[in-house]
């Protein structure tokens, strides 16, 4: 009984993944119209420095995303990112009022310039994330160590929502232009 259901959750998947063609849907990530592959576009995009440690990690993981294991070739673009993560608490001891629980909070407002001839910027836009971490009063590292984490889920977060903003755009003017 399972397996007749099984292979009729599967065939009824493979049903739905057609239909979706026949509406236009196309992968992000796949081949485009003419042919050209989209990661070869979003490895033409440079990261600038972007500061702090957090924008370190973010920009590791832009590169990562847009450039792949190669990071070589030419670029026709740049990638500023304007990002800052805060820290908000959540929750307090009775007794102390010493915070228990914190929010951090990543945001990030980036722009893509091509640099083909005159630069200038073609797209923009803002990502947010936000993550929690416990505090435990005695354990200082434990909550530094817990707090990097935390940022680095937040600047995986963040980078994912950037490329996917700048796949976006590469996939609209092939269809416009």
């Amino acid at each position: 009984m399972r397996i007749g259901r099984r292979f009729a959750l599967s065939g009824s998947a493979l049903a739905m993944v057609g239909l979706a063609g026949g509406c236009g849907f196309r992968p992000l990530y796949g081949r485009m119209g003419d042919g050209t592959a989209m990661p070869e576009q979003l490895r033409q995009v440079d990261v600038a420095l972007i500061p702090d440690r957090a924008g370190q990690l973010l920009r590791e993981e832009l590169q990562r995303r847009l450039q792949g294991e190669s990071g070589s070739g030419s670029k026709s673009y740049l990638l500023t990112v304007t990002y800052n993560v805060s820290d908000q608490g959540v929750a307090t001891e009775f007794t102390t009022s010493a915070q228990t629980r914190v929010r951090v909070i990543g945001e990030a407002h980036w722009s893509l310039i091509s640099i083909r001839g005159e630069a200038h910027e073609i797209a923009s836009g803002w990502a947010k994330s936000n993550d929690g971490a416990n505090l435990i009063d005695v354990q200082y590292f434990y909550s530094d160590l817990q707090h990097e984490n935390v940022v680095r889920r937040i600047s995986t977060d963040i980078s994912q929502k950037i490329v996917t903003d700048i796949a976006a755009y590469f996939q609209n003017m092939k269809k416009s232009g």
